[in-house]
Formats: C-alpha cells, structure tokens, sequence
C-alpha cells in the first residue's frame, strides 16, 4: 500500500507520522509489514507491505528508494504506444531480474489515458507479460508488478517464478 502526503500538515495537532501510526496501532502487528526492509514473498503473505512515502521510510519501505517504472499514461491505443509501454515493462522486469542489491523494483503494468481505460491497455499488455514470463524460465526475480485485470493464471506464473 502506497502512503503519501496529499495535503499540508499546518494547522494540524501532530504529523501525518504521527496520526497514521496511531491508526494502525489499534490493530494486531501481524498484519502490517511496516519495516523499512523489503520482505520476501513468505514474509508479506497476508500482510499489507506499507511503501512509506511521507515519513522517509520510517513506517514501511521508503518509496523514494524503490527502483520504479511505471509509463502509465497512454495517449492512444496505438501499436506505438503499447509497445512504448510494454519496452518500459519489459525493460524494468529484466533490470530486476539481473540486479543483486536489495532494492525493490515496482514494474506498473497499468495504464490509461483519456477515453482509454485500463482494461483496454491489460487485454494489451498481460499477453504480452504472460509470454514475457512462459520465455524466461530461469528468471527468478521480478520484483513487485502492479497490474490491472491480471487474471489467475498470470498472477500465478509471477508468484511461481519470482525466488
């Protein structure tokens, strides 16, 4: 879960810190992931992963460390402009796949633009990713993609595949 600013802290009583980690402290910890570590796939099931955009990693990840690509507006349905978007995917899914740090690359498969809705850009772009998985099968780490409309079979072959 992506948390960020999205209005001023003057006038208020405490930091948005502050109140946000009050909200959650009225839940069981076991349900939060809320270390500024990235966690593996074992250690986030059934827990929402805070990426922390506000308190510079002091309540989750810190989103400004992430690796990220995300070319999510589409100006058309035009062949030019999916393959522009499936190049960013594809390009960012084989950075993560080769890199040996520990950082987190968010790949957003999701687009849209005016008139153009994101199923539209998922019936384009999923096939493609689901080819992009079938042809590299010794691949183990994609990293974290965000999708729309994904369907069971996809989201599977990612959960399989990513060490």
């Amino acid at each position: 879960m992506h948390i960020k600013k999205e209005h001023t802290e003057s006038r208020n009583t405490r930091t948005m810190e502050e109140t946000f980690r009050e909200y959650i402290s009225g839940y069981n910890s076991k349900y939060f992931w809320t270390t500024n570590a990235i966690p593996n796939l074992g250690e986030a099931r059934g827990k929402i992963v805070f990426l922390d955009d506000f308190a510079n990693g002091q309540v989750g990840i810190n989103y400004s460390d992430a690796e990220i690509a995300d070319h999510s507006n589409i100006l058309a349905l035009k062949p030019s402009e999916i393959n522009a978007k499936w190049d960013s995917i594809r390009n960012h899914l084989n950075d993560a796949s080769e890199d040996r740090s520990n950082r987190m690359f968010l790949t957003f498969t999701s687009g849209s633009g005016k008139r153009i809705f994101g199923y539209e850009v998922a019936d384009r772009i999923n096939s493609k990713l689901m080819e992009f998985i079938d042809s590299n099968p010794g691949k183990k780490k994609w990293g974290t993609v965000v999708m729309d409309f994904p369907g069971g079979t996809l989201v599977e072959k990612i959960l399989m595949s990513n060490g």
